[in-house]
């Protein structure tokens, strides 16, 4: 049980995310942690991104949004879907998370 934790957490550490999400979409003893989301989340650049990075920040951060909530970690996969909406919210956001005002 162990073993497939820490294969997760040396590939999201050493930049492969995508082998690290199917890890765990594959493996059900992974428990996504909070620590462990954050951790294959790829960070938004502060600089500007291009369109194609940008999509892929989404598509993997959408990625780890479904696999917590098919894991039941609910409120990590609503915190992954709200970082992976865009800043200037449309309808057709495939994302689908609306902004709101508090």
């Amino acid at each position: 049980m162990e073993r497939p934790y820490q294969a997760f957490s040396l590939l999201a550490k050493s930049g492969r995310l995508d082998d690290a999400i199917a890890l765990a979409e594959s493996t059900p003893s992974v428990t996504i942690t909070d620590e462990l989301a954050d951790l294959v989340t790829p960070q938004k650049k502060v600089d500007g991104e291009s369109a194609l990075e940008e999509e892929r920040r989404k598509a993997i951060t959408c990625r780890v949004a479904k696999l917590c909530k098919s894991r039941g970690a609910y409120h990590l996969a609503c915190k992954k879907y709200a970082q992976a909406r865009s800043i200037h919210w449309s309808p057709y956001d495939p994302v689908g998370v609306v902004n709101a005002d508090p």
